[in-house]
Formats: C-alpha cells, structure tokens, sequence
C-alpha cells in the first residue's frame, strides 16, 4: 500500500471544504486505478488534512496529479495551494 498525507490551511470553513471534496474529489479518487481509502479530517487549528491509500506508488503518484488538479479548478478559493504533502510506502496497522 501507500499513502499519501496532504495538509491545507483554511481560507473558509472545514465544513464548505468537506463538503466539496465528498461531492466532488472523492468520486475521482474511487473511480482511479488501485484506490483503498480516503478521510478528510478537520484537524480543528484552521487546517484539514487529507489521507489516500492506493495499491502502488505509481497509482497514488496518477491520483496526487488529478487532486491537485481538482482542487485548482475547484477549491483553491477555499484553501490555500500547494498543500503539505508526505508521502510512503508500506504502511503497517496495529489495532
């Protein structure tokens, strides 16, 4: 697996900003080669962060290309661009 971990500071509310990626990014994202997961999380300090888990690097690095430009042409009023980016391999889960 692999993740990719992106962090936008808020120009507006965590609500519009949800909102909007549910209706319109995490269909994308579903619809992409190698999707797992995706969370949008209000992290309560004026910034949201994102986490998506796909198959392979390459299929996260193809869906980090489409976010990015999803989120110019539809968010980029409401948060701002670039977002922090992590990115990594291998993810191992403890329960």
């Amino acid at each position: 697996m692999y993740i990719s971990v992106r962090k936008y500071r808020l120009r507006r509310s965590a609500v519009e900003v949800r909102e909007a990626v549910t209706t319109g990014l995490v269909p994308i994202l579903k619809a992409s080669p190698g999707f797992r997961a995706h969370w949008t999380i209000d992290c309560s300090d004026g910034d949201v962060a994102a986490i998506s888990i796909f198959d392979t690097e390459a299929n996260s690095s193809a869906a980090t290309d489409r976010t990015l430009a999803w989120a110019t042409a539809h968010i980029r009023e409401l948060v701002e661009l670039p977002p922090d980016a992590m990115f990594g391999g291998e993810a191992h889960q403890s329960a």
